[in-house]
């Protein structure tokens, strides 16, 4: 606590200060946004064991800049120029089936990142299971994330109860 108030009272100091070097003080916006959900049931159909498929359910925008949410599942970069974005995603989910080895994963505009695949296996039906994801990339006015899943054993649908989805951006 006394590191979050020194911390405070640091930024206090800036803001009031004139010009700190050659960096006017004032409020940061880089782009940043995020989607989710809590107490999801509806279920993403698995298309075939090893098909990644977008996670089902309908997501409520947070604190969205220079991001938007046009359709569910979608975080949206609307901003000028390219951005390098620290891209996220936490997601509990639950299986259909027994012993199911699931992956997650983040598209950007349809394509994988598959540097920030995660994999757990659900060991009983209506297993919960909880994981995150973290993956560097650049993002282009109009590009877009989402949230897939795979179930790698069997076409057992799997339903992400829980989930948030964000994007925080430095403009270069």
């Amino acid at each position: 606590m006394k590191k979050i108030i020194a911390a405070l009272a640091l930024l206090a100091r800036i803001e009031s200060s004139a010009e700190i070097g050659n960096i006017t003080p004032g409020p940061c916006f880089v782009p940043m946004g995020e989607i989710a959900f809590t107490g999801n049931t509806v279920a993403t159909t698995n298309p075939g064991a090893g098909q990644y498929t977008l996670v089902a359910g309908t997501t409520a925008a947070g604190e969205v800049f220079q991001l938007d949410t046009p359709q569910a599942g979608r975080l949206w970069y609307i901003g000028d120029g390219n951005t390098h974005c620290h891209m996220g995603a936490t997601l509990s989910l639950k299986s259909a089936g027994a012993n199911d080895v699931t992956f997650a994963r983040i598209y950007k505009n349809g394509l994988a990142l598959t540097a920030g695949t995660v994999q757990q296996k659900l060991f009983a039906v209506g297993d919960i299971g909880s994981t995150a994801i973290h993956v560097m990339g650049e993002m282009a006015q109009n590009d877009y994330i989402e949230l897939f899943v795979n179930n790698a054993t069997s076409s057992s649908n799997l339903t992400v109860t829980d989930m948030n989805l964000f994007a925080m951006c430095v403009q270069h």
